[in-house]
């Protein structure tokens, strides 16, 4: 039960300070321009591998990507000559579970033109992170809860990981 009120306050703060206004954008033209990436991988070890091809794509298309990714799944997923990365860890979520200023800090010397939520369950810090750290767009799974964040959104199939990221990928490509 402290975890579902710690998880309602901090959507209710992200709210409050980080809603995005309804903007209309085009976003065919918007998306083309993008050179660089923020994608934040799922905590699930099994969303994080299935999404992988999303990552592989933006790399193969010459695109600037950095992977943040948390620290218990990173050996597994992780190999030798993948593109930059991010781990992140339990001591960089604050009492809410959103990420603290010391490791927003990190992301400071970096520009984004987008930020990718791979998370298609509700995360605080996956959410947290998209919103405050500075980028043009940001991308994520529909969620009941984070309607006003995202630019743009893709939906999930809830009991198919494999198919959700195959879609956002598909999504990706048409741009």
């Amino acid at each position: 039960m402290l975890k579902e009120i710690k998880k309602f306050l901090a959507f209710k703060y992200l709210q409050f300070f980080y809603k995005r206004e309804n903007e209309k954008k085009n976003f065919v033209n918007e998306l083309k321009k993008l050179k660089s990436f923020l994608v934040i991988l799922p905590e699930s070890e099994v969303d994080a591998k299935n999404s992988l091809a999303i990552i592989n794509y933006l790399d193969h298309s010459e695109k600037k990507v950095l992977m943040l990714i948390n620290s218990v799944i990173a050996s597994s997923i992780i190999s030798k000559n993948y593109i930059r990365y991010e781990e992140y860890f339990e001591v960089d979520k604050n009492f809410l579970g959103l990420p603290k200023k010391e490791f927003l800090n990190k992301f400071k010397i970096d520009s984004f033109d987008a930020i990718i939520d791979l998370n298609r369950e509700e995360n605080t810090f996956s959410l947290g992170s998209a919103l405050m750290i500075n980028s043009h767009i940001k991308i994520g799974f529909t969620s009941k809860r984070v309607t006003w964040f995202y630019d743009f959104q893709f939906h999930s199939e809830a009991n198919d990981s494999e198919k959700s990221y195959k879609n956002f990928l598909n999504c990706l490509k048409m741009f």
